[in-house]
């Protein structure tokens, strides 16, 4: 029987949930004065953000702009604005805008279009707005967070740690940076210090399901997979739908053996996601395991199914073809995944030539 390939695992996550945004120069709206149709309207759009009417309050700022093309502030709301209804786009048109018209306008703004960057996936040209932020005084603990996020994502591990212990430095209980930090300690195979920063993390926030998730993989990968497991369930206790730590307890049960309940945990985040080609390859692994090969080759059909360029599928797809002697079609997957980049495939199609 040849040697299966690597378990396809997602690792690392990440936080991208929204920061809070809040609206500029807004603890009390603008007086205005006779003629002053634009501030209003502004107003009237603070209140609408305010009341998370985020739709309403864009009518709003649009409205004053038509009175006042450079409004400074109802330029930066309305790109705030937008940022919240995911139009990233348009929010950092109206950064931009802001800032030509305003060059002393707060330095806030340069970390808003660096933030709505972020979720275009432009992680240079964030990061350069998060630097101009931070040298003309924005130095929240949010800016290093994401200027970590964006070196992390570049690949740029120890400089991710340099950002993410500057938020830490200046938040203390910042659960995310404990996170994402050790993230990047992992990615440099710093397990131990990880691990570390996964605590951290959940003695800050003692509800953050992935730094559990993340701690047990790190675990997992020591081989420590009852420890793993522990901390997989409690991820899965504080959310129930969370389909990564679902396959990757699934992933330990069957590296330490347990071929039955990895099958169970395969199938729970099939349930709840059932495009979700990794825990079919994986699924796949297990029944292997188990001598299901039909089921097992049902598993890794559904996986290139769902993605043709799979080259794990295809590589332990060969190997369940092997057991159920269909050796011609086996070599034909095992080529497959050569292509793909498995160079140990290319050793099984020699084995049978």
């Amino acid at each position: 029987m040849k040697k299966l390939s690597t378990l396809m695992i997602l690792g690392i996550i990440l936080h991208f949930g929204a920061i809070a945004q809040e609206v500029i120069d807004t603890s009390k709206t603008l007086i205005v004065d006779k003629n002053q149709e634009a501030e209003i309207l502004y107003n009237k759009g603070v209140a609408s953000f305010k009341s998370n009417n985020y739709k309403e309050a864009l009518q709003f700022f649009e409205d004053a702009l038509k009175f006042k093309p450079e409004f400074d502030k109802a330029l930066l709301n309305r790109g705030i604005t937008k940022a919240e209804l995911q139009d990233y786009e348009g929010a950092i048109a109206d950064y931009s805008k802001a800032i030509q018209v305003n060059a002393q306008i707060s330095p806030s703004v340069y970390f808003y279009r660096g933030f709505a960057k972020v979720y275009k996936n432009e992680y240079h040209e964030a990061n350069e707005d998060f630097k101009i932020a931070i040298t003309k005084g924005y130095t929240e603990p949010n800016v290093f967070y994401y200027q970590g996020v964006c070196l992390f994502e570049q690949k740029k591990y120890g400089e991710a740690i340099e950002a993410y212990t500057k938020a830490i430095d200046r938040k203390s209980t910042y659960a995310y940076a404990y996170n994402d930090r050790g993230s990047s300690k992992r990615q440099m195979e710093n397990y131990d210090e990880a691990i570390a920063d996964y605590t951290k993390a959940i003695e800050a926030d003692p509800k953050l399901a992935l730094a559990y998730n993340n701690r047990g993989s790190v675990k997992r990968k020591q081989k420590k997979y009852k420890e793993a497991i522990a901390d997989y369930d409690e991820a899965i206790k504080i959310q129930p739908d969370f389909v990564i730590a679902l396959n990757n307890r699934g992933t330990a049960k069957l590296e330490s053996g347990d071929f039955n309940g990895a099958v169970k945990d395969f199938s729970s985040a099939l349930n709840l996601k059932r495009d979700y080609a990794y825990a079919y390859n994986n699924l796949g692994l297990a029944l292997f395991q188990l001598k299901e090969y039909e089921n097992s080759l049902k598993a890794y059909n559904k996986a290139i199914e769902l993605n043709k360029n799979f080259a794990n599928a295809y590589y332990n797809r060969g190997a369940t073809l092997e057991m159920m002697r269909r050796f011609e079609d086996a070599c034909k997957d095992w080529q497959r995944a050569a292509d793909l980049g498995i160079k140990s495939a290319s050793a099984h199609i020699l084995d049978y030539k």
